[in-house]
């Protein structure tokens, strides 16, 4: 979020984070910026937040699925990580203005949940595998769909995000990643 404002002037932005901690920390980080946070559960958002709409929403659903794996002991890191997907989308896509774009990031074994999470009110659906070196499986995915999008399902090349064999002290990412990561640069869906 704080990318895109850095990126996009007049850009307004508006988040969700559950944890009091965190969001008080996302204001304090766009206090300069058009960026209002609101701590709420997506499954129960406020009722001024339920009547906007969005040209675009993004978000990080919990990477794993209750009873899957074992839980993290601290107990902000098990509700972050841990929890259903579909609520995630459902709220996301009820909140998106027609023709709006929806991005994902999400483990790579879970892009199957995530196609259907989008289910038929979203479409133009792209999928980037996010490599973490040359010659690795994608451990990521980045999807970006369309509400009421009809081209077709587009799996694009993978973004290698880090240089090298294996990992070293210091920053190895990839051009691609560095620009996005470090420059606030934009993901390419063209």
């Amino acid at each position: 979020s704080l990318c895109l404002l850095a990126r996009v002037p007049g850009a307004q932005v508006t988040g969700v984070e559950l944890q009091s901690d965190y969001a008080a920390l996302a204001r304090e980080n766009g206090a300069e910026a058009d960026f209002t946070v609101y701590c709420a559960d997506v499954a129960a958002l406020p009722v001024d937040l339920r009547q906007k709409s969005y040209d675009h929403v993004m978000f990080n659903p919990p990477w794993y699925t209750p009873g899957t794996v074992e839980a993290p002991a601290d107990p902000g890191r098990c509700v972050a990580h841990v929890g259903a997907m579909a609520p995630w989308f459902d709220v996301g896509l009820r909140r998106l203005r027609p023709g709006g774009t929806v991005t994902v990031i999400q483990r790579a074994e879970r892009l199957g949940d995530m196609l259907s999470a989008l289910g038929p009110q979203a479409g133009s659906v792209q999928v980037l595998p996010l490599a973490s070196r040359v010659g690795r499986d994608a451990g990521r995915v980045v999807v970006r769909a369309v509400k009421g999008g009809r081209g077709a399902l587009r799996l694009r090349a993978p973004m290698v995000v880090h240089r090298g064999e294996s990992h070293r002290d210091g920053d190895s990412f990839s051009d691609a990643a560095r620009a996005v990561l470090r420059d606030g640069a934009a993901i390419s869906w063209h």
